[in-house]
């Protein structure tokens, strides 16, 4: 027996009706010079475009598998009711927050690719679901302060240097995670831009310094990111390029394909994928501390680990964090600062209780 489907089945662009085929087609028409005209969808980065077509797939395969109706196509098809049924039927198997983004990236196809189309109802329904909107889990309760994080992928990395004999393959992936924890501790980059990371492109020897190079296509915020590799790792890393990636380009698992200058290796001797290095580094951390902590867990782990420590250099989390405003770093400074207020409480309830005795 089949587990129900939490999100509906995601019809593919191909599978779209005619119109809207064309419609998204032409919004995102790129320019051939300076003179033509671009589509208003023409600026999205490929991420943003792939939200936007899962979410109009999703409501497509919603409109046939749970309706029961061909669609016709998206602006004829989502009128309030059909749209009230939808939001209703996601209300029930998903969180808030996926509710909202399905419904902003629905709203933001019918914006680009149907201009003329009057979408106020689900403007409507974007803006009292994002009021409503509440995280289903407290991600604080997972914080951690980064030199934690330092120091599991050191004693990683120390393990598995000193493993004995066995499947040689499993130090080699421990010393990877390891190092992956370390760095990323220490410059939290999105996963997508640290996973894609390139030999010579990407990680550059400039005399004695090691530097991290991401360009504007690879950063959420479209601009370039650059910082130097901390001192402290450099052995380690200098030890993954010349002894363990070596080793782990060498392997031949199942899903082996040739990974070029890729910085991280899998088991399969392929290039890692931004959401299997994610898992590992997941899946390390839970092992550790009890609890996951994700990837995107160590940008928040990084800039309150600095507000807590530095509250006079929180706004280094900025550029650190390659945030485009400090008003989103700010909200860090917010925590750390509820963090030491409780931590003041409990040691002032402890010396009273002291006294009393």
């Amino acid at each position: 027996m089949t587990a129900e489907r939490k999100l509906p089945r995601c019809v593919p662009v191909i599978g779209w009706p005619k119109k809207d085929r064309e419609a998204w087609a032409t919004a995102l028409l790129q320019p051939k010079d300076a003179l033509d005209v671009a589509g208003p969808a023409s600026h999205l980065r490929a991420p943003s475009v792939r939200l936007i077509e899962q979410a109009v797939g999703r409501f497509l395969g919603w409109l046939e598998d749970i309706e029961g109706r061909k669609a016709t196509n998206v602006p004829h098809d989502v009128p309030v009711d059909a749209l009230r049924r939808y939001i209703d039927w996601l209300n029930e198997r998903v969180a808030p927050f996926t509710v909202l983004g399905h419904v902003r990236d629905l709203h933001e196809y019918l914006r680009f690719a149907w201009p003329d189309f009057d979408r106020s109802h689900v403007k409507r329904a974007e803006r009292a679901l994002a009021w409503r909107a509440k995280p289903t889990k407290d991600k604080r309760a997972r914080l951690r302060p980064s030199e934690d994080l330092v120091r599991l992928g050191e004693d990683l990395m120390a393990e598995a240097a000193s493993a004995g004999s066995g499947d040689r393959r499993l130090p080699l992936v421990q010393y990877r995670d390891g190092l992956a924890i370390a760095l990323l501790a220490l410059r939290p980059l999105r996963i997508r831009a640290f996973a894609s990371i390139q030999l010579q492109d990407h990680l550059l020897h400039v005399g004695n310094v090691w530097k991290i190079a991401i360009p504007p296509e690879l950063s959420k915020n479209n601009r370039p990111w650059e910082a130097d590799i901390p001192s402290e790792l450099a052995p380690a890393l200098r030890h993954y390029l010349e002894a363990v990636r070596p080793q782990l380009r060498s392997l031949r698992g199942r899903w082996h394909s040739e990974p070029g200058g890729a910085l991280w290796i899998s088991i399969d001797g392929s290039a890692m994928k931004p959401k299997a290095l994610g898992e590992a580094i997941t899946k390390r951390t839970r092992q550790a501390f009890g609890q996951s902590i994700s990837p995107h867990y160590f940008r928040d782990c990084a800039a309150t680990t600095l507000a807590y420590d530095s509250p006079k250099n929180v706004r280094l989390a900025t550029p650190l964090l390659g945030h485009t405003s400090p008003k989103t770093t700010e909200k860090h400074y917010n925590q750390a600062r509820q963090i030491e207020a409780g931590r003041k409480l409990n040691t002032t309830l402890s010396e009273l209780r002291r006294r009393l005795r």
